[in-house]
């Protein structure tokens, strides 16, 4: 499974008229979201234990607060039907972004994802 990328699809759903990408575009809209993979490995033939880095970035600090909370529930939904055997929340914490100073929150994740088509024959 492509976590990154289905994140992207599932969190742009979810936060309705938020961008959600892999990097910033420039230029940058008032409120957005990045979700990049940070690294993993596979536990087994099926799981792949997957981390996850997402930044929330606002005009105001209350805004981008608000934009995290969005995001930590959708997280929180990601459905077991979807290939999410597990979301386990590393941390949250205020990051505003060192070269602009632009308000920021940062959430990292621990997942465990299944694919259907794990151990089959391409």
């Amino acid at each position: 499974m492509n976590v990154q990328g289905d994140l992207v699809a599932r969190l742009s759903r979810a936060l309705d008229g938020i961008a959600v990408s892999v990097t910033p575009s420039a230029p940058s809209p008032p409120e957005f979201v990045t979700v990049s993979r940070n690294g993993g490995g596979f536990e087994n033939a099926l799981i792949d234990v997957v981390g996850v880095d997402v930044y929330a970035w606002a005009r105001s600090e209350g805004a981008a607060f608000s934009l995290m909370e969005r995001v930590r529930r959708a997280m929180r939904s990601l459905p077991f039907s979807g290939g999410y055997a597990s979301v386990l929340e590393e941390s949250v914490r205020r990051d505003p972004d060192p070269l602009t100073k632009t308000p920021r929150w940062y959430a990292s994740y621990t997942l465990k994802v299944f694919d259907e088509n794990a151990g089959k024959e391409p």
